[in-house]
């Protein structure tokens, strides 16, 4: 018999085409200078060829799949994402100080009798001259005892005046003078208490300011030692600032800066007045109190900002 001829290849199994074995050889290469570059370079310090030198002829049908990425050895000379640049807009951070706006003076008022509140004629926001009444309390029980008070002493004093007088014609005793004495002094002593009770019936004002608060309200019953209202002086302000301890080699009374605030967005003039007496050694920072040298058209208390040195020009001056 003769022998068969070899049967074609049947049309179910697939043949292996010209573009698949171009793409396999192309990472085949690819492969090869990898590990060309791991072992030649650390070994024998051969460097691995550049891959734009390793060029792999492909053929225009053959496209490598979408999915595929380029490993990073095999691009080393794609641009890399620029790192993000350090410092601030401003230059000079370190000349800057944070503060807050706050008044020279600034009262809470609290009773000191227990009494109605009669008259409090100020509401917040309203302003106020030096000497006015702020709160006025009903104190008619108050004057009624500091009356009888009186009252008794003049009644002991008139015993102690003839307890002197029987004295003088011995008829009567050095102990019942001495009692009569200190009876008329005991008495008067009670009186002067409640005369000085008396005096806190009212509030004047210390001095020329807004009312910030009412915490109380008038016809209120206020016990002794209840919080009334708070009051300030917003003629004079001050802008307390927290700077490095470290500027002390150059900041002093009288350094010029410049007060940005928050709220407004303006910008002020302003001098060192004082400088705090310790450096608070956990943060390494002092505090600074600065007064305004310039214009403060709407600057409120507890408005915030910031502070900017002339560093150069302070140092100079501080020589």
């Amino acid at each position: 018999m003769k022998p068969e001829a070899d049967a074609p290849p049947s049309a179910g199994r697939p043949g292996v085409s010209r573009s698949g074995i171009a793409i396999g050889a192309a990472f085949a290469v690819a492969l090869g200078a990898i590990a060309w570059g791991y072992l030649g370079g650390g070994s024998g310090g051969r460097q691995a060829p550049p891959a734009s030198t390793a060029a792999v002829a492909v053929p225009a049908s053959a496209t490598a799949p979408a999915s595929a990425t380029v490993p990073t050895a095999l691009a080393p000379d794609l641009p890399r994402a620029a790192a993000p640049a350090t410092g601030t807009a401003s230059g000079n951070p370190a000349a800057a100080a944070r503060g807050v706006v706050k008044p020279k003076d600034e009262v809470l008022f609290s009773a000191k009798i227990a009494a109605r509140i009669a008259q409090m004629p100020f509401k917040e926001g309203e302003r106020f001259k030096k000497g006015d009444l702020l709160v006025g309390f009903d104190c008619s029980r108050l004057r009624a005892e500091a009356n009888a008070a009186w009252a008794a002493n003049r009644a002991s004093r008139q015993v102690l005046q003839q307890s002197v007088e029987l004295d003088t014609y011995n008829a009567i005793g050095k102990n019942e003078v001495q009692i009569a004495r200190a009876k008329s002094e005991q008495t008067g002593a009670e009186a002067t208490a409640l005369e000085s009770q008396m005096r806190d019936c009212s509030i004047s004002a210390p001095f020329s300011g807004i009312v910030v608060q009412n915490i109380s309200h008038q016809h209120e019953n206020a016990a002794a030692g209840k919080e009334l209202m708070r009051v300030l002086n917003d003629s004079e302000l001050e802008m307390h600032l927290i700077a490095p301890s470290a500027w002390l080699a150059w900041l002093q009374p009288g350094s010029a800066f410049r007060f940005r605030i928050d709220e407004t967005g303006r910008t002020h003039e302003g001098k060192v007045i004082r400088l705090g007496a310790s450096v608070d050694p956990v943060s390494q920072t002092v505090r600074v109190v600065g007064t305004f040298t310039g214009g403060r058209d709407g600057v409120l208390p507890g408005m915030s900002g910031s502070a900017d040195f002339d560093r150069q020009a302070n140092a100079t001056a501080s020589r």
